[in-house]
């Protein structure tokens, strides 16, 4: 879903969120505009309370992941200086190893400080195999409360987004929250025209964006996903009835 709408979407990220933070969405990502990074649309939702189901984890490629620390131990490397953290997180199932994820840190004493037993964190990073056992090295991770200050924020599902080794899901929202809360909605220009929302209940294109990226309930986002992809065949329609 890219490059439809003009006007406000149409302005470099640059000038949004800054040159450092756009070059890296365009290296990682080939996303420039405003338009293309907002919609860069989540892949999936977790809900906050839930932990991902470890052994339907798919190996060899990058993942993100909710899981509790079940346990945490570092201990010196024998042949260098310095130490490894090793973290054992659970989805808290009863498939026994196959809940299991272990997770490697390289000198990782903020992960070992952090990631105490009974933690609930976002886990993001390339799962391999060592020994046996899924694997995590050194992966990218966020903490999670269980006692949310905002309980409506506490509901919201958190969206997962299609990231790289590079630019986790996480940063990816954070930068397009900071989009969502700068946009300036009077210069949007919906492309499905207001009759057709009203006889077809759909949202419009401002609360569709944030109903995406940021959803109060997982039943929003499907709606806002459902516009979108109703707006891409209603473009793709108008475009060739044009060349007829």
């Amino acid at each position: 879903m890219q490059d439809r709408i003009p006007g406000e979407l149409d302005y470099p990220l640059n000038r949004r969120i800054g040159k450092k933070s756009a070059d890296k969405i365009e290296k990682q990502l080939g996303i420039t505009t405003v338009g293309q990074l907002l919609l860069h649309v989540p892949r999936r939702y977790m809900e906050r309370g839930e932990l991902t189901r470890i052994s339907e984890i798919p190996f060899d490629e990058e993942v993100t992941l909710i899981a509790r620390v079940q346990s945490n131990n570092s201990r010196r490397m024998q042949t260098r200086k310095g130490m490894i953290v090793e973290i054992t997180v659970t989805d808290d199932d009863d498939a026994g190893a196959l809940g299991l994820l272990h997770l490697t840190f390289f000198n990782g004493y903020g992960a070992l400080k952090d990631l105490q037993p009974g933690t609930r964190a976002m886990f993001s990073g390339k799962v391999g195999i060592y020994k046996h056992q899924l694997t995590l090295t050194n992966p990218n991770y966020v903490l999670l409360s269980d006692e949310a200050d905002d309980e409506e924020e506490a509901k919201r599902p958190i969206p997962v987004y299609p990231a790289t080794a590079k630019l986790t899901s996480w940063e990816i929202k954070t930068t397009i929250d900071l989009l969502l809360d700068s946009l300036q909605t009077e210069r949007l220009r919906d492309p499905i025209p207001q009759a057709i929302r009203s006889r077809e209940h759909l949202m419009g294109v401002a609360d569709a964006f944030n109903a995406i990226h940021r959803p109060a309930a997982i039943e929003d986002a499907y709606k806002a996903r459902h516009r979108f992809r109703y707006e891409e065949a209603l473009v793709l329609q108008t475009a060739l009835a044009r060349r007829h």
